[in-house]
C-alpha cells in the first residue's frame, strides 16, 4: 500500500470513548500508520477549516461508536456529524467500529435519515473487549483493501496542526487518565454484564463511578444490574442519577419506566417511557414497556397501538405474546388465539403462550387444540399442577369425565390441596356416575 493511504482521521466523542480511540491510535500508529485524532477542544474557532482539511488528506475515517457518541448529534453544529458528513462527501473509506456495546438503533435514532442510511450500509468492524487485537487485525485488514481517494496535499500549516493535535490528544489523555481508568472499569463491567456477573458488573461500575461520578452511563447500567438481581431500591436511585446526570438518554428513561412496571407505578411508567420515545421514537423495547403500562391501566386501545407499532420495528415472541393478553382480556379469542401462534412461532417454547392459547381455544369451544396445548405443556412442564387441572377441565367440558378425573389425580398428587381440582374431581365423579 502506498504511503499516502496509510493515512487515518479518528472521530470520536471524547467523554464516550476517548480510551478507545487512544488505543486504536496506538495500534495504528504502531502499524506505520499516519493518525490523526480529533480532540474536542481544537474543533473551535480558526481551528474548523484546519481540522476538516484533516479529512480530506487521509484516506481512511474511522468513527469509533460508543454508547453516547451520536446523542448530541442532533445538536446544531455537532462536530462529529459535521466530521462524518464532510468524509462522506468526499468519499472517504469510512469504517464504524463499534465499541463498548454500541446500540445498533442509536444511528437511526440519531442521525440525519440520509446520513443514518449511508453509515448501516458501511463495513464496520466490531471491538469486543476482551478481543481488541483481533478485531484490530480486521481493522487493518479493511484499511489494506484497495481504494480509490483524492487526497488533497498536505500544506505546511496542516501538517502543524496535526503536529499540534496530536500532541494535544497525547497530553489530555494522559491528564484524564483517571477517567480513562473509569471507562476501562466501565468496559469491565459491560463484559461481566455479558456472562451473567451481574454482582461482579455492579463491583466494577461502582468503582467507574467512584473514578469519574458524573459518569452517567455507569450509574444507568449499573441500575440495570441492580435490577437483574431485584433490587429496586438501589435500581431506581442509579437510573435516577443517570437522568440527572443526561436528560437525553432514552435508555435511562427507558430503564427507569421498566422499574416503574415493575413496582406498579404505572402513571410514573407513562410518563418515562414517553419520554424516551420523545427522545428516540423507534425505540421498540420502550414501545413494548409501554404497552405494558398502559395494559395494566386498563387502556387496552393504546396498548394495543405500542405493540402494533414495536412489532413493525422488532418482531418477538414477548410483544406477541402480551399484544395475545389484551385481546385475551378484550374477550378477541381469535385474535389472541392468532398472537399466542405467532409468539410460538418465534419460540416454541414459550410456555405462557401455550397456556393462554389453550384456555382462548376453551373459550370459543375449539377443545381439542386445547387438549394439544395442554398435552405439550404437560411435556415442557410434567410436575406443574395447574396444567393437568385445566386440562382435566377441557375434558370435563367434552363430557370425557374418565380422563378428567384422571388429570385431576395427577394435579392433586403434586397439590393435596389444590382447590380447583379437589372441587371439579367430585363433580366429575358425580357426572361419570349419573351416566
Amino acid at each position: 500500500m502506498p504511503q499516502q493511504y496509510k493515512s487515518v482521521f479518528i472521530s470520536y466523542r471524547i467523554n464516550a470513548a476517548a480510551m478507545g480511540a487512544r488505543a486504536v491510535y496506538q495500534s495504528l500508529a504502531m502499524h506505520g500508520y499516519d493518525v490523526f485524532v480529533d480532540v474536542e477542544r481544537l474543533t473551535l474557532g480558526q481551528f474548523e477549516d484546519q481540522l476538516l482539511k484533516q479529512i480530506t488528506s487521509r484516506a481512511h475515517f474511522i468513527l469509533i461508536l460508543s454508547p453516547g457518541t451520536l446523542e448530541r448529534c442532533q445538536e446544531p453544529n455537532d462536530w462529529v456529524l459535521r466530521e462524518l458528513e464532510k468524509a462522506i462527501s468526499t468519499d472517504r473509506n469510512i469504517v464504524p467500529l463499534f465499541m463498548n456495546n454500541f446500540d445498533i438503533q442509536d444511528i437511526d435514532a440519531y442521525l440525519p435519515q440520509v446520513i443514518a442510511e449511508k453509515v448501516k450500509r458501511l463495513q464496520g468492524v466490531r471491538v469486543p473487549y476482551d478481543y481488541f487485537d483481533a478485531a484490530m487485525d480486521r481493522l487493518r485488514r479493511n484499511l489494506e483493501a484497495p481504494i480509490s481517494v483524492i487526497l488533497e496535499e498536505v500544506t505546511p500549516s496542516q501538517a502543524k496542526f496535526a503536529q499540534h493535535a496530536q500532541a494535544e490528544f497525547e497530553t489530555k489523555t494522559q491528564m484524564g487518565s483517571i477517567r480513562l481508568d473509569a471507562e476501562w472499569h466501565y468496559q469491565q463491567a459491560i463484559s461481566k454484564t455479558q456472562t451473567g456477573d451481574h454482582e461482579g458488573s455492579i463491583h466494577s461500575y461502582s468503582h467507574a463511578i467512584s473514578l469519574n461520578p458524573e459518569y452517567a452511563e455507569a450509574y444507568r447500567d449499573r441500575g440495570v444490574s441492580y435490577l437483574k438481581l431485584d433490587q429496586y431500591e438501589n435500581a431506581l436511585h442509579d437510573v435516577n442519577q443517570a437522568i440527572k446526570l443526561n436528560a437525553n438518554d432514552y435508555r435511562a428513561f427507558r430503564s427507569r419506566g421498566y422499574i416503574f412496571n415493575i413496582l406498579g407505578r404505572y402513571h410514573d411508567a407513562i410518563h418515562d417511557l414517553t419520554m424516551a420515545l420523545r427522545i428516540n421514537p423507534d425505540d421498540a423495547k420502550s414501545l413494548y414497556h409501554l404497552g405494558i403500562a398502559h395494559y395494566h391501566n386498563q387502556d387496552h386501545e393504546k396498548a394495543l397501538a405500542n405493540y402494533d407499532a414495536a412489532l413493525l420495528l422488532s418482531p418477538d415472541a414477548a410483544t406477541f405474546y402480551n399484544r395475545g393478553l389484551v385481546f385475551h382480556h378484550m374477550s378477541r379469542y381469535v385474535d389472541a388465539i392468532d398472537n399466542y401462534g405467532q409468539a410460538l412461532g418465534l419460540d416454541p417454547h414459550h410456555t405462557d403462550a401455550l397456556y393462554n392459547r389453550a384456555a382462548a381455544y376453551s373459550n370459543v369451544g375449539e377443545y381439542d387444540d386445547a387438549l394439544m396445548d395442554y398435552t405439550t405443556l404437560i411435556h415442557l412442564k410434567p410436575d406443574d399442577p395447574n396444567i393437568y387441572t385445566q386440562r382435566g377441565y377441557t375434558h370435563y367440558n367434552m363430557g370425557n369425565y374418565a380422563a378428567a378425573i384422571t388429570d385431576y389425580d395427577v394435579a392433586l398428587s403434586f397439590d393435596p390441596n389444590h382447590d380447583f381440582a379437589k372441587k371439579n374431581r367430585q363433580l366429575a365423579i358425580l357426572k361419570r356416575d349419573a351416566r
